[in-house]
C-alpha cells in the first residue's frame, strides 16, 4: 500500500510536470519546458518522500494492527536454536497451566480462546513452538506463555515482547538487529535511487521530445 500510494503521486506530479512544461514550452520556449520539468521533478520527489514518512508514522501509532500480520512469532530460551529446543512435556505443562489454553490429543497444538477478541493457535513441532499471524491483543498473552517457559517471543524481525505487548530488541539480537537493520536501510536506499532515477529519465525523455515538437 504504501509503495502503490508513493508511485500515486509521483505519476500525478510527472503529469503536472509534463503539463507545465507544454503551457511553459509554448509561451517561453525551452526555459519553460525546463523550469516545468523541475517543477514536476521536485514535487514527486518531495511529495512522495512526504507520503512515505506520513504512512510510517501511521503504521508505527496504529493501534488496531501492529503490522505484525504475517509474522512468525517464536518461542526462544537463548541466542542459538539449540538452545531453544523446548520439550513438548514442557508445553503441554505451560498450556495446562495457563487459564484459555486447550491441547489437541496429540499435545502439539494449543488452542488459546477469548471470548471477547477471537482466538489463536500455538504449535509444537521438534522443540520449536510458534505462532502464525497473531494479532495485537494477543502479544501479552504469547509473551507470558513464554514466561512460563523460561523463554521470550521473539518475531521475524528479532523483535521480542514483554508481558505488556510492547517490544524490544534483547541483548542477545542487537548485534544481528544492527545488522539486519543496516542492510535494509541501504536496500531501501539502492531502490529508492533507482526508482528516481528512472523518473529523472523518463522526464528528460519527454522534454526532449516536447522541445522537438514544438519547435518546428
Amino acid at each position: 500500500m504504501k509503495f502503490f500510494l508513493e508511485r500515486l503521486v509521483v505519476c500525478f506530479f510527472i503529469s503536472i510536470g509534463i503539463l507545465t512544461s507544454i503551457y511553459l514550452g509554448s509561451r517561453y520556449g525551452f526555459k519553460g519546458y525546463f523550469l516545468g520539468s523541475l517543477l514536476g521533478f521536485g514535487g514527486c520527489v518531495v511529495l512522495a518522500n512526504a507520503t512515505s514518512i506520513l504512512i510510517s508514522k501511521v503504521k508505527r501509532s496504529g493501534s488496531t494492527n501492529k503490522q505484525i500480520m504475517g509474522y512468525h512469532i517464536r518461542i526462544i530460551r537463548g541466542s542459538r536454536d539449540e538452545d531453544s529446543i523446548i520439550s513438548n512435556h514442557d508445553f503441554r505443562r505451560a498450556c495446562d497451566t495457563m487459564k484459555g489454553f486447550s491441547l489437541n490429543e496429540v499435545g502439539n497444538i494449543a488452542q488459546y480462546t477469548d471470548s471477547k477478541h477471537g482466538q489463536f493457535c500455538v504449535f509444537w513441532k521438534n522443540g520449536d513452538i510458534w505462532i502464525k499471524n497473531p494479532e495485537e491483543w494477543a502479544m501479552p498473552i504469547i509473551a507470558s506463555l513464554a514466561d512460563s517457559l523460561n523463554g521470550r517471543a521473539r518475531g521475524d524481525e528479532l523483535e521480542s515482547y514483554k508481558n505488556s505487548g510492547d517490544s524490544y530488541i534483547h541483548d542477545d539480537d542487537k548485534e544481528c538487529y544492527d545488522l539486519w537493520e543496516v542492510r535494509r536501510i541501504r536496500l531501501i536506499r539502492k531502490n529508492k535511487f533507482w526508482y528516481y532515477f528512472r523518473i529523472v529519465t523518463i522526464i528528460l525523455i519527454v522534454i526532449v521530445i516536447l522541445f522537438r515538437a514544438f519547435s518546428r
